[in-house]
């Protein structure tokens, strides 16, 4: 189901998988005036739909999305750009193809087994650092592929690995939530009882909070307005949601500051 945030109303009912749906993404620019969902199933395929069209956009089903599907997973993600869509064909292999074609653009062996794969978003500011934009948004379009112990970073149209994020065997992925800007993520640790806050380009923990009043049910960032992204480290808040019901906002910004004052170190300790 489709639903419109503003007024609560559902939009659309799409069907088509044969097996119960485990993800589906939303494109996030309009691309070419479409707006496209993409679903991932339980019968292994990828489906693209084109909304408000209602209609399934051609013959674009990717076979075998996920083998060994991971309950957990996230297994399929478009680009900022809208014209890109990666999956994972088995759980050592990222694809990325065209959402156009269903053209194979990039695929390669991440070397580990991931339960998950997104883009990562691209704003304003992002401009400038490198890469020329192209019909599939320039060579510094970037994805992650995770598990519960890493995750890494790559150039989706080359395949190059950018950063890898891991503290040894410690389950610190569980969930992942990604910042607007592209430049931080969230994380749950395997007890839900630990949250910390990353950079993404360096793989360093900025933030590592111990909640033992309650366990981490989901994490979310706020979305940018257009000030903000011209500052992205300046107004940041994560939202907690707890087990027990209790949502809690949490503005980053005085502890990327003084993270900042510290000599941006590392300051992941395991627990």
């Amino acid at each position: 189901r489709v639903w419109d945030t503003r007024t609560g109303q559902c939009q659309h009912v799409i069907s088509g998988h044969a097996k119960p749906v485990l993800w589906c993404h939303l494109s996030p620019t309009l691309n070419r005036g479409r707006i496209v969902l993409a679903s991932h199933g339980k019968d292994h395929k990828c489906r693209l739909f084109d909304l408000p069209r209602w209609r399934e956009r051609g013959s674009n089903i990717i076979n075998r999305v996920f083998e060994g599907v991971y309950k957990f997973g996230a297994g399929i993600s478009i680009s900022p750009c809208g014209t890109l869509v990666a999956t994972l064909p088995s759980l050592d292999v990222c694809c990325v193809r065209s959402m156009d074609t269903g053209q194979v653009i990039q695929q390669w062996r991440i070397g580990y087994e991931a339960y998950g794969i997104g883009f990562l978003p691209k704003h304003q500011h992002d401009r400038g650092r490198g890469g020329r934009g192209n019909e599939h948004g320039g060579a510094d379009t970037l994805l992650l592929t995770s598990n519960v112990e890493k995750v890494i970073v790559w150039k989706a149209l080359t395949g190059e690995r950018i950063t890898e994020i891991s503290k040894g065997s410690s389950k610190v992925f569980f969930q992942l939530a990604i910042c607007p800007t592209g430049d931080m993520m969230a994380s749950v640790s395997s007890s839900n009882s630990q949250f910390y806050v990353w950079e993404v380009q360096t793989g360093k923990c900025i933030l590592q909070t111990v909640d033992y009043e309650g366990s981490v049910r989901g994490m979310a960032f706020s979305p940018l307005s257009f000030s903000d992204a011209q500052s992205p480290m300046g107004k940041t808040t994560l939202a907690i949601y707890y087990w027990d019901g209790t949502i809690r906002l949490c503005d980053l910004q005085t502890q990327i500051e003084e993270w900042k004052k510290n000599g941006e170190k590392d300051v992941y300790e395991d627990m």
